[in-house]
């Protein structure tokens, strides 16, 4: 329920937050920003008045929370574990995911007391909420934040505008991909998973922002999207899957491999062009 802000307000807000916003809209890698945007959510989230670190353990309960938050357990039945008796690898990872949940209440509005389990499959769900709550707040940073960044600029700066008439008499304009086209062309050569990335990334931008602008030369760049997708290897698939499910207006055909590929599908109409292999449709 937070905002995105601009920069005006960020600088009054946090000049902390004022630097690491300006040092991502200049990242010059997705990788870059990837590794800015643990700081800047903290950073973020740290202009809440309400802003805390929370540093409750897990408490052992055979009655699950009704408070607000994140994390509660389902309340499984089952016998009460004690902390001691639990997984070395699943309390690691519920610390560090404890870690994430004051900036998930300063996104969210909420505030977590405390969590509690019965089993350890409770634990191992609780943290599984959190990471995935966290993941979906810093992917909507990332998408908010897009527009602003020189990764998008570079490509928006060689759209071309041709100037036309409207039916009313009003001057309008189509905007001419070629030029990106040729732009995105060129980057695959070198770097094809990044140029890839940024490039569902663009289309979808554009098909949301400047969904009512005509366009030319547009279908060009989703034909670059099936290209390179069939270039990838089976582990960058499942890596790249999961990043395209997050963007289904630009991934509306999928074009399968020669490998096994798990393609998730959106809420809209998909089609599926598999190659040889195994392909499934999620």
């Amino acid at each position: 329920n937070r905002r995105y802000l601009s920069r005006r307000v960020v600088a009054v807000q946090s000049s902390n937050l004022e630097q690491l916003v300006r040092q991502y809209e200049t990242a010059q890698t997705t990788e870059a920003q990837q590794e800015l945007l643990p700081a800047l959510l903290k950073a973020w989230a740290k202009t809440d008045p309400s802003y805390y670190e929370y540093t409750e353990g897990l408490w052992e309960s055979m009655v699950s929370s009704n408070g607000q938050g994140v994390g509660i357990a389902s309340g499984n039945s089952g016998p009460t574990i004690s902390f001691d008796q639990i997984d070395p690898a699943i309390q690691s990872a519920f610390n560090g995911a404890k870690s994430k949940i004051g900036v998930i209440d300063s996104f969210m509005g909420t505030k977590t007391e405390k969590l509690f389990y019965i089993r350890e499959d409770d634990i191992i769900k609780t943290t599984q909420a959190i990471n995935n709550i966290y993941d979906d707040i810093t992917f909507s940073i990332y998408k908010g934040l897009y527009g602003q960044t020189a990764i998008y600029k570079q490509y928006e700066n060689a759209i071309e505008k041709e100037w036309i008439l409207k039916d009313n008499g009003d001057i309008g304009y189509i905007q001419n991909f070629k030029n990106v086209e040729q732009l995105f062309e060129t980057k695959f050569s070198s770097d094809i998973k990044n140029t890839f990335i940024e490039l569902i990334a663009f289309t979808d931008h554009i098909t949301n922002v400047y969904q009512d602008v005509p366009k030319k030369g547009f279908d060009g760049l989703q034909s670059l999207i099936f290209e390179n997708y069939e270039k990838f290897d089976e582990s960058t698939l499942i890596e790249i899957n999961d990043f395209l499910s997050k963007y289904p207006t630009a991934t509306k055909y999928i074009v399968g491999t020669n490998d096994i590929d798990i393609l998730h599908g959106a809420s809209k109409s998909e089609t599926l062009l598999g190659g040889k292999g195994n392909d499934t449709l999620v």
